[in-house]
């Protein structure tokens, strides 16, 4: 009886030690699940190999679901996802007549600048400009619907309601300006701002989902964004 008793003392704590030990890669599985879930790619590590076969897989195929989230980040906006993600199901979105405002910019004589530059120079300026674009557009919650050459195109008012849309875009343009001068230094080493385009427009517009079903944007069209 007592080496009955013995024995399974030890087999309650090996399991509670198994146990504990399978918990481990399953808890950190779930926890980097859930950042996926918040759009937050950028604090998940790498999940470690396992001993257990099926652990050790699940890790690895993670793993690369990581990698092709991140390469897609870089894409699209986040910001957009993560709206659409918080209506629930995944469904297309439908296109719907919307108050929005609508923001465009370019720099002016951008080809003149770029003729005597390389690639490298030109993509280098681009990326620090359009990175300022940015931040401007984000900080006002607006959503930056393409590049186009030198170009931003950005709105506001969709997915989410914004009741004070214009005037979010009307910050935007602030920073922008001031954003500019930054860009002018970089260039030219000089104080004086950088010349651009800021366009801004606030009427209906087409928003939703537009292309082919393998190839979709939700972006905006309309007369008042050619306007």
């Amino acid at each position: 009886v007592i080496g009955g008793l013995l024995l399974l003392i030890v087999f309650i704590g090996a399991t509670f030690l198994i146990g504990r030990r399978l918990s481990i890669p399953v808890t950190r599985l779930a926890v980097a699940a859930g950042r996926v879930r918040d759009l937050d790619l950028a604090t998940i590590e790498r999940l470690s190999p396992s001993r257990v076969r099926e652990f050790d897989e699940a890790a690895y195929a993670f793993n690369s679901m990581i990698v092709g989230l991140r390469w897609f980040e870089t894409y699209l906006p986040r910001k957009l996802v993560g709206r659409l993600i918080s209506r629930g199901e995944f469904r297309r979105p439908l296109s719907e007549e919307r108050l929005v405002t609508v923001l465009f910019t370019d720099i002016i004589e951008f080809s003149t600048y770029a003729a005597d530059k390389s690639a490298r120079e030109v993509a280098s300026f681009l990326n620090d400009h359009f990175t300022r674009i940015g931040h401007c557009v984000e900080d006002q919650d607006g959503t930056i619907d393409k590049y186009i050459g030198d170009g931003t195109r950005a709105f506001w008012g969709a997915p989410t309601e914004q009741p004070d849309h214009a005037v979010r875009a009307g910050r935007a343009a602030m920073a922008m300006i001031a954003a500019a001068a930054e860009d002018s230094r970089a260039v030219s080493g000089t104080a004086q701002p950088g010349r651009r385009r800021i366009g801004r427009h606030t009427g209906p517009a087409i928003v939703g989902t537009i292309g082919s079903p393998g190839r979709l944007n939700y972006t905006l069209v309309g007369d008042s964004v050619n306007i």
